[in-house]
Order: C-alpha cells, then structure tokens, then sequence
C-alpha cells in the first residue's frame, strides 16, 4: 500500500460516434477493463455517459465517454437533427468508428469526422475501424482507412472489440492526442479541461508498464 498526495487530477471528455452496430457501446466496455486504469477507481454508467479514471506515463487524466449514435442518411429521426443537420456533441476528442465489414458505416463515418473537424479545431480526432477479425466478410481494407485518415489529417486505427484487440492502443493514443492538443488549453475556441482534487488516501495501485508509442 502507498500514500496518495492530494492531486489536481483533468478530466476530459470523448464522443464515442458511430452508426448503429459498429461496436460503439463495446469498445466502451473494453475500455473499463483497460490495464491503464486505477485500481482503486470504479466507473458509472448512466444515460449512455461512462467514466474511468487512467493512469499513463505516471500522469493520472479523467475521461468521461459519450456514447453517440450518428443519425441514418434515410431516417426523418430528430427534424433538423437528421443526417445533414446534426451536430456532433463537444468533446476534447471524438473517436469516430465504423465497422470494416460495412461500408456504409464508412462513409458515414467519414462524413461525421468531416462534420467534426470544421465544428471542433482543437479537438483530438480519431477515426478508427472496429471489428477487424471478421476477416472473410470485411467490405473495408486497412489501407481504405488509413488513406481516408490521411486525407484528413486524423489519426487512424483498427481494433476488435469482440476479441480485445488494440483496445488499449486506442485508450492510450486518444488520451495522448487529447494531452498534446490541450498543451495550451486556453487558446482557440474550446474550453479549458475540467478538474477536480483527489483527496488523500490509500490505496492498492497495479503498475500500468511503459507505453512506447509508434
């Protein structure tokens, strides 16, 4: 056991967006279960909002998700809130997915990160392409993705939420792109990150390891 000093600890916020059965919710999951999370932390769940508390390069950060579902290209759902006249929530990153067995997912995806870029210029973008084992019915190649990512200068990545796979990865390089970009926090049009003090207090504490980033 060890003694905790009391800490200014940041919290901040990332849209988890997709279409319907990307793996939106799951990747959500697997994130809870993350080795980079405190021991001694629980997690919530309400209204689609969850929250960890991870420690990485021996810097604890708060991340609150924010399941979003983007809205169908044929669905009258929302009124103005339909397909082309959403809004994309606030976030200090927004992590865009689709499914690579889907290619509609894809474009709507790419046209949500899009939509994210020219509304939020200081967050952290992601575009990231779930269910990378279903291999025999994968309708999006790696490269499909990457070269989409490149385009538009967003960081890219493929994952399996089914079977754990650069779940982490995704975890770390998020947090890492939302540090770097909140660098000079109080500069541009976002918001200073929210933060709170944790009180003194003993605890059991697993060691996250190093992280080399690629």
């Amino acid at each position: 056991m060890r003694f905790l000093k009391e800490k200014i600890v940041f919290q901040y916020r990332v849209a988890i967006m997709g279409a319907d059965e990307v793996g939106k919710t799951s990747l959500i999951r697997q994130f809870q279960t993350s080795e980079y999370i405190c021991a001694f932390d629980t997690s919530y769940d309400i209204y689609k909002e969850y929250a960890i508390t991870v420690i990485l390069n021996k810097e604890e950060s708060g991340l609150e998700f924010i399941e979003y579902r983007l809205p169908d290209e044929e669905s009258e759902e929302g009124g103005d809130e339909g397909a082309e006249g959403w809004s994309p929530p606030f976030a200090d990153a927004h992590v865009v997915v689709y499914s690579v067995t889907s290619r509609r997912s894809f474009q709507r995806a790419l046209d949500a990160l899009t939509k994210v870029q020219r509304l939020f210029r200081r967050s952290a973008v992601l575009l990231v392409g779930n269910k990378s084992d279903l291999v025999r019915v994968r309708a999006i190649t790696t490269d499909d993705g990457q070269s989409a990512a490149k385009e538009r200068n967003s960081v890219f990545m493929e994952t399996s939420a089914a079977i754990n796979h650069q779940v982490d990865e995704l975890l770390v390089s998020t947090l890492t792109q939302i540090r770097a970009k909140c660098k000079s926090p109080f500069e541009g049009s976002s918001a200073p990150p929210k933060q709170w003090t944790r009180a003194p207090h003993y605890s059991l504490s697993k060691s996250s390891g190093t992280h080399q980033n690629s």
